[in-house]
């Protein structure tokens, strides 16, 4: 809490950045140093930072103006993201005359934002002035304000600054507010309690690091019992609460019983990669699990903003052959290379009356699909072509892929996925013989693209396939949004012309696909 230097006479005030890992804490203060002259603020200090990582907090001071008659000097702190190490956000936030909560625009990101924002304010009690920064708002798709606020449940008067700290956008906007917000309750503490409350815990950025270390001695818990009491939720059994659904939406009649989640602590061998796979599996079970009913031959579980899969029939009788099978996923997932998942886990799994089920876990970006699905209704062509050819992207990659490892790709814009600007893969391939291209190009111009849009697509994807199967896709796509002549003299097209239209077309399209699967089979050439 905010404190009278005794050596310079000054009001000493803590803003906090606060937020989940890689949200814009510590690039909201690299960038506040550019708004103060070095005469005014310190050196940005991160002591016992790991490469660029936070590990214990990032420190600046600045000094403002004047606060009942004292110079104010305001100390921007920010906290380590990483839910490994909530112990020390915990101590830091504590310390906060205001807090600046920061999330990410990025709505793949709002469950873990939420979660993050309600853990802090469950710990803070009584609430320390709150400021929001919604940041990385130039990213595609961005959460609106109001939709983050709504996500947050902010009360009408809780300050929210639109930001991309990067650039160095609302950074200032934040810091003034906080300032504000830090030097109207320190004038009013001042002025009811006199100048001797201010009794905060003095210090700078070392004395703080020490601070820190000394009472991480004191607690004596391990890093993993700290991320389990870190947990957004109480610990209730989650995972057995999910199984409990999940029983409801297998196939009746399985005589090995129901799969059960992979757990962290599984054995040797049954999890890839190791390491960083069972700390993905201890951060996705730290949320709600909740099956997702579906028709399709997956299980599937959802945990925040992790999904579960597995498939319902694959199941393995033996500990031999379901280290076989891991094994093998993981080879196809290391082929794949960039287009994996990053956050992709393989791990195995036993029933409760014995066999073994194979789970991927991963956090399931929005699918091109969807993504194009979203910009045609905003009518924002650009974004449809780069979606486009993101796809092209795709597919062509998957067919160089499948011409090394002999590897059957499912194809489809609902196959791939993007991560801010990097292309993934969503599904798993096999082995086999892959499916036929023309299909997969066919199906952007099914979505109702206008037609000059069909054909700056078409002309991409000249630069990433053989040139003369481009040609025949553009000439029979062309001639199937031709209607014919005589068309217009049928007696049924003049009671509904339209009619007869989407007639002629749709029977075109058929031959449109089928003449492009004829011209289009794995392997696919590159133009030259």
């Amino acid at each position: 809490m905010a404190f009278l230097d005794q050596e310079t006479q000054k009001v000493v005030v803590r803003v906090v950045y606060d937020g989940p890992a890689e949200a814009g804490k510590t690039t909201n203060v690299q960038a506040l140093c550019g708004c103060f002259t070095e005469r005014r603020r310190s050196e940005l200090l991160s002591p016992g930072t790991d490469g660029d990582r936070t590990m214990f907090l990032d420190w600046l001071r600045v000094d403002t103006g004047l606060v009942a008659g004292r110079q104010l000097s305001c100390q921007f702190i920010t906290v380590p993201g990483q839910r490994v190490l909530s112990r020390r956000r915990n101590l830091l936030v504590s310390l906060a005359d205001v807090l600046v909560f920061v999330l990410s625009a990025d709505r793949e990101l709002l469950a873990e934002s939420v979660a993050c924002f309600h853990s802090m304010k469950e710990k803070l009690v009584p609430l320390p002035p709150l400021v929001i920064q919604l940041n990385k708002t130039d990213i595609y798709n961005a959460l609106t304000p109001k939709e983050a606020r709504e996500a947050l449940g902010l009360t009408p008067d809780t300050p929210l600054v639109s930001a991309q700290a990067s650039e160095g956008t609302g950074v200032r906007e934040t810091a003034v507010l906080a300032i504000r917000e830090a030097a109207d309750a320190v004038q009013t503490k001042i002025l009811t309690l006199g100048i001797s409350s201010l009794q905060g815990r003095s210090g700078e950025s070392n004395e703080i690091l020490s601070w820190i270390k000394t009472a991480e001695q004191d607690d004596g818990r391990s890093l993993v019992e700290v991320v389990l009491d870190a947990r957004p939720l109480p610990q209730s059994s989650n995972r057995l609460g999910a199984l409990e659904r999940l029983e409801s939406i297998l196939p009746p009649g399985d005589d090995i019983g129901t799969p059960q989640l992979p757990h962290p602590d599984v054995a040797s061998g049954m999890i890839w990669p190791a390491n960083r796979g069972r700390e993905t599996l201890r951060r996705a079970l730290l949320f709600e699990c909740e099956p997702v009913p579906s028709h399709s031959d997956f299980n599937r579980v959802d945990a925040g903003l992790w999904s579960f899969f597995s498939r319902k029939k694959s199941v393995m009788r033996s500990t031999d052959e379901a280290k076989a099978e891991l094994l093998h996923h993981a080879r196809v997932s290391i082929q794949l290379g960039a287009l994996t998942l990053p956050t992709l886990v393989w791990s195995v799994s036993h029933g409760t009356q014995g066999g073994a089920w194979l789970w991927s876990v991963s956090k399931m970006p929005s699918s091109l699909d969807e993504h194009l699905q979203f910009a045609l209704q905003k009518d924002d062509f650009e974004k449809v072509l780069y979606f486009l050819e993101q796809y092209l992207v795709g597919l062509r990659q998957v067919s160089e892929l499948h011409t090394q490892f002999q590897l059957a790709f499912p194809l489809g814009l609902h196959r791939f996925g993007l991560l801010g600007e990097s292309l993934h893969y969503l599904q798993t391939p096999h082995d086999g013989r892959g499916e036929d291209l023309g299909e997969a190009l066919v199906q952007p111009l099914n979505l109702g693209i206008h037609k000059d849009l069909a054909k700056s697509y078409l002309e991409k994807a000249e630069t990433y396939f053989k040139k003369s199967v481009i040609d025949n896709l553009k000439k029979t796509w062309i001639s199937s949004q031709q209607v014919p002549r005589h068309s217009v003299e049928s007696p049924r097209c003049v009671d509904d012309p339209s009619a007869i239209a989407k007639s002629h077309r749709r029977i075109a399209l058929g031959r449109f696909r089928g003449r492009a699967n004829a011209c289009a089979k794995f392997p696919i050439e590159s133009q030259g």
